[in-house]
């Protein structure tokens, strides 16, 4: 597991163009040591959020996926929630 935190107030502002790679901590984060992500393994992440419109109830997102191929090859496969994988995070 890998997690990223902001101990101060307001967090990282973000938009739907922002991108966060995985193990990549923005300034003001802190991190636990990264683990390389294995092929054929299934994986939840998840992101806590604070809309800047306070009509907007989103509190967070997240998904499961799985790392699929080598090298140039090598891609993420998202795992649908609707998949009997969902429950049992397996890769198929």
């Amino acid at each position: 597991m890998w997690a990223m935190h902001f101990g101060t107030v307001g967090g990282l502002p973000v938009s739907s163009f922002s991108c966060l790679a995985y193990g990549q901590v923005p300034e003001g984060g802190t991190s636990e040591p990264v683990s390389e992500l294995r092929d054929g393994k299934a994986y939840y992440v998840s992101l806590n959020v604070k809309p800047s419109d306070r009509s907007d109830p989103t509190r967070g997102y997240y998904a499961k996926f799985c790392i699929v191929g080598a090298g140039a090859e090598r891609r993420i496969k998202p795992i649908p929630e609707s998949s009997p994988n969902w429950q049992t995070g397996r890769c198929e």
